[in-house]
Formats: C-alpha cells, structure tokens, sequence
C-alpha cells in the first residue's frame, strides 16, 4: 500500500466543470466544497464536511511537505489552493507533495476512468455508481437556481458516502500498481506546472471571431432551409441532412468529415453537393473551439488546464482538452497578420469576405486567439520530422540516418528513390509507411495530401518504399516476434535493434506487473500491454491485450501485430525525447504554456525572447543521453501570436 495522505473532494457550482475545466471551476465565486474524504495510508477513510474546520492532523501533514495521492490530481490541487486556502484558511498545498494516481494508472496501462481503472485492475474496492448519480446531481443548481442539498438535506450522507468510496476506490487501484517512477513524476510535475501557468488569449478577438461565426452560421441555416425546402432547417440537423441526401444518392452512408470529403469527390446531384458544403462549412471545428475558449478563461484572462498528461494511454503522449489545441486548423491564407488586424479594426464578415470566405478566415486566424501577455513574446520549437528519425534510429536504417544528420531533405530523398521528382510523394510515404500500412489505406492517405493515385501506382509505390527500407521493414517482424517469444515463455527477455538503442520485450511473472507484456524503451520508461496473451490468427499467433477500445469506449481485448507494435514504440520514443526536453526547460527556464504535438510554446519577456530561443533550441537539438546516435533538430520562431 502507498503511503500518505489520500484525498478526494465532492464540489457544487453553476460553472460546468465539464466545459469550464478545473482552473476556471474552482475560481468561480458560486464554487464551494461539499465535503473532502480522506485517509492515511492504509488507515480507515474519514470525512471532513462542509463547516467544520480542517482537522489538525491534516493540517500537520500538508504543512510538513508531505505526500497527497489524489485521483486526477490536478483537480484537487486546484480546489485545495484556489477555495480552501483563501475562503477557509487552509495551508497551502504544493504541486510538489503530489502524487497523481491516475498518471501512475495511465502508465500501466490502465484507463483514465476511476470506474474503469478499478474494474479493469481487479481492484478490492470499485466505484459507487449510485453515488455518482447523486453526485452529479447535488453539484449543479436546480431550474429555479437553488441547491438540491438545501431544499433536502437529507441527500448529504449519500454524497458524503460516496465520496469516502471513491478514496477507497483510488487506494485499492493504488495497491494494485507500482508508483509512478521518478522520471515520469517529473514529467508530471512539468505537465502541472504548464496547466496551471495557462496561456493568454486575446478575448477581443476571439468576441470578434465569435460574432463572425454565428453572422455565417446564421446564413448557411437560411440557405440550408431553402435548399431543402424546409425538410433540414440547420446545418446542424446531421440525421435529417443524410435522409435527404440518400433520396437521390443512396451510396452517401455517414456525414464524418472523411465521407463528407468522399462523397465530395463522387457523382452527387447539384443540390446535394450544396447540401454537403453547407454542412462541411458549418462544421468546422473553430466554432468549437471559440465557444470553449469564452467557457474556459479565467478572470486574468488565461486558459488552463489545455494539456493531458499520459492522455494517449497506449503511447504516453500529451493529448489536448477543453479548446483541444492538438487539433486546430490550419490557415488557408497566407494573410494571418492582415485579417487580424482588420478583425481588431472592427472590419466585419462582409468585409472580410470579400477575399476569404468568413468560416476559413476564422479557422485561419483562431492560432492566433493564443496571444503573449503584455511585454512577452513566444518562443516555439518544434522537432522536425521526430517520428521519422527514430523509427530509422530504432531499426538502423542507416542510410535514412545519414540524410537526417546531413541535413538533406527526407522526403525528397524518398521520392528520388522512387525515380521521382515529386517531393510531396516522398512526404506521403515517409509519413505513411513506417508502421506497415498497405497500399489502399495509403492511396487514401495520399488523398488527403492532394495527391490522387491509381491502384497500381499505390501497391508498387507502397512496395518500393519497402524494397528501399528494408532495416524498417525487418524490424516489424522481429518486434512482433519477441513479443510472441516473451508471451509464450514468461519470464524470458528479448532484445530487438542495434546496440545503444534496444528495446527490451518480456511478460513479468511477479508483483504487481505480473502477467503484463513489458516493452521498456530505450529511456528506461515502460508501455505495458496489460494480461497479454496468444490467440491464432490467419497468419500466425497473435498478439493480444486488454486495454481500451478507442471506438466502443469499453475495456476489452484488443489486437495488435508487428507494425503497429513499432508505431506505438516509435511514437513512444518521440514523445521521450520531448518529455525530457520540456522538463530540461521547465527546470532551466520556467514558462512553457503550450505543448502541441511535438511543439514547445514558451511565454517570456521580449527583451530575453532571443537567449530563451536559443536555448530552447540548444535543449531540442541534443539528444537525450540514452538517445546516442538519434539525429534530432529543431525549427522555431518568435512572436506575440501563436501561429503555424
């Protein structure tokens, strides 16, 4: 069992938490603390209610710099510090004394979820889902804007049980896994740091932008209504826009961004072809994000709470929340700068308009809503072609290797290879055909790089791109035969790539890690494919695990084979190199507030932005020291808007 102080509150506001997130929750002046459950150690769990005052043996122990295990940390920390100490007079509580057991569940494989993560861990102690009714409940108003607690008091115990289940719960999913290593705590504490630094947004801008969204919005509902001739009367009615659709072009099955774009490039009738842009124009997703950037900003006019740690549970990259930044559009003009200030001027959608489409004008400007505050600049770093590197670094493809470290272009070395001209085929196969994909799902890969390819020109290009990288290639089966190997003996270790960048691949057969496939990458950091078993499949054993179906949502078995195994280690590895490079630059110079894929954003002061540059720069270019040999560089750029 873990030791310390573990903790859980249940909280009540009219801020949604769900919209709002946790920082701009727990400022919010309607936000108060039911009740706080707790326990020590492996000791009886307790119940600190709303009114009386904190017990002294916490208060001890949080001003003594102890350790608190918390459930999505962050959350607690939040209403600890910005609740509890100002209105109540708690001490305060440090990110340091933190300890996440949701992060150390995500880093062994287990769901995000309390609920799941206890169910899937065989945990003592699951969680109350009766409660979590209740719960849900009592924390927001009823339609008249009163408490339900106030008008029934009756309802606390049943929170107040329902709270003290949930540490228990947390506690026996704890007793369940190892801690998190000390290496990924420090990840942690940066991912900690950056979520609650926040970033600026220019709020004048993104009202600017709002109001252009909902002028379009408006008239693409009345031009949808007339198309239609009333049968769709918004361009938000997805279920009523294929039913009319299908009338005439029945081969139209899903509204999904992908089948919007097929269907686009297929026969359809004039007016469904209209229909479809319409809806297409109306989805895009800067309407979203405008609407979450007005819930989430706090009173200083930051957004927190943008990044999650381990939120790509296979791989242990970040994943976005709330504006979701992993995934912002990309400008379709060059004229960023221009419709800024023109927005900022007051020019409207019509005058806007008149050179880009108002919809595209805010997607290709929304970036730019992420603004430094006064008297600071950005510094972005980006790693160039990360993923590329290290599948060729893991598997020795040395001759790729060499155009990195030359500083040669990747893609048009491809292409050549190929006996082509067109560096944009040498992209798509770079990108694409590292992790063993075949020649259809390439062609539709290729397509959304603009580039339409025949059947045979796909299997040959798909195949050539093999013949030429064959280290990769080979690298695939003997990582999908180690792990076969390791699952079917226990306890036996398997080594996979050259030497100073193995990977070492064995299923435990003790403690709390027994049963699991272990796959331990070169930076010493574990993926775990939890109760990892054979089933014959079509070709041969078969790989499987259980994890979480990223479509159904549940907990199941899932396969896996060669290729994708390499794709969750390569990406794995880069997100390595970066988690180091943000820690190396929280400790140096403090003040990363974005991290986008493979990305760093850093909010300084304008007069250092050049000496923080160039040392960011300097961090992002070295590789790790358990990288040797990983040729890994950097672009950049400085400036008050976040751009692309």
């Amino acid at each position: 069992m873990a030791d310390g102080l573990f903790i859980d509150f249940e909280t009540r506001s009219r801020v949604d938490l769900k919209k709002s997130g946790a920082w701009r929750y727990a400022e919010d002046a309607s936000t108060d603390v039911f009740c706080m459950a707790y326990a020590f150690g492996n000791g009886p769990v307790d119940i600190w209610v709303e009114g009386q005052p904190l017990p002294q043996a916490i208060a001890d122990y949080v001003m003594g710099g102890r350790k608190v295990h918390a459930w999505n940390a962050a959350f607690e920390y939040a209403i600890w510090n910005r609740i509890c100490v100002p209105r109540l007079g708690w001490p305060a509580l440090h990110a340091y004394q933190l300890r996440d057991t949701m992060a150390a569940a995500a880093y062994w494989g287990l769901p995000l979820s309390l609920d799941m993560a206890a169910f899937a861990c065989g945990a003592s102690v699951l969680k109350d889902k009766v409660g979590a009714t209740l719960m849900r409940k009592l924390s927001k108003p009823r339609k008249d804007g009163s408490w339900w607690h106030d008008a029934d008091p009756s309802l606390l115990p049943g929170l107040y049980a329902y709270c003290k289940q949930d540490v228990a719960a947390e506690r026996a999913v704890a007793d369940k896994i190892p801690e998190l290593p000390d290496t990924e705590q420090q990840v942690w504490m940066a991912d900690l740091q950056i979520n609650e630094r926040g970033v600026q947004l220019d709020m004048q801008l993104v009202s600017e932008l709002k109001k252009f969204t909902d002028y379009e919005k408006q008239d693409l509902d009345r031009r949808m209504q007339q198309l239609t001739g009333g049968e769709v009367t918004t361009c938000n009615q997805v279920a009523r826009i294929l039913v009319f659709v299908q009338k005439n072009n029945p081969h139209v099955l899903s509204l999904d961004k992908e089948a919007i774009l097929g269907a686009l490039a297929s026969r359809l009738t004039p007016v469904a072809r209209e229909v479809l842009e319409l809806r297409q124009n109306a989805a895009k997703s800067s309407t979203s994000k405008l609407e979450a950037m007005l819930n989430t900003v706090c009173r200083d006019g930051r957004v927190r709470g943008l990044i999650q740690y381990y939120g790509a549970n296979r791989t242990g990259r970040w994943a976005g929340r709330l504006v979701q930044i992993q995934n912002l559009p990309r400008p379709t003009t060059k004229r960023v700068a221009e419709i800024i200030a023109m927005v900022l001027k007051g020019a409207g959608p019509d005058e806007v308009g008149l050179f880009l489409n108002p919809l595209d004008a805010v997607s290709s400007v929304i970036r730019g809503c992420f603004a430094a505050a006064a008297k600071c600049i950005f510094a972005q770093n980006d790693l160039s072609q990360i993923e590329a590197r290290v599948v060729a670094w893991l598997a020795g493809q040395d001759d790729i290797l060499r155009v990195f470290e030359s500083g040669d272009d990747v893609y048009v070395y491809t292409a050549k290879k190929m006996g082509s001209d067109d560096r944009q085929l040498g992209k798509v196969l770079v990108l694409a055909c590292g992790f063993g994909m075949g020649w259809s799902k390439f062609q539709d890969t290729a397509k959304t790089y603009g580039l339409l390819l025949s059947d045979d020109f796909s299997e040959l290009a798909v195949r050539g791109w093999r013949a030429n990288n064959q280290a990769i290639v080979t690298y695939w089966r003997l990582i999908q035969d180690a792990c076969v190997r390791a699952i079917a003996s226990p306890g036996s270790r398997h080594f996979v790539g050259p030497a100073g960048r193995r990977v070492q691949i064995g299923v435990s057969t003790s403690g709390k890690t027994a049963g699991h496939l272990l796959i331990k990458l070169p930076s010493g950091r574990y993926l775990v494919y939890r109760d990892a078993t054979l089933e014959q499949g079509k070709y041969g054993p078969e790989v499987t695990y259980m994890g979480m179906n990223q479509y159904t949502r549940k907990w199941e078995r899932l396969r896996t084979y060669g290729g994708k195994l390499v794709e969750n280690i390569t990406q794995a590895v880069a997100r390595d190199v970066l988690a180091e490079a943000t820690v190396k630059i929280e400790t140096r110079i403090p003040g990363i507030v974005m991290s986008v894929h493979d990305e760093l954003i850093h909010e300084c002061l304008s007069v250092n932005g050049i000496n923080t540059a160039d040392t960011m720069a300097q961090i992002m270019n070295t590789p790790p020291v358990w990288a040797g040999g990983l040729p890994v560089s950097s672009d950049g750029w400085t400036g008050p808007r976040y751009r692309k």
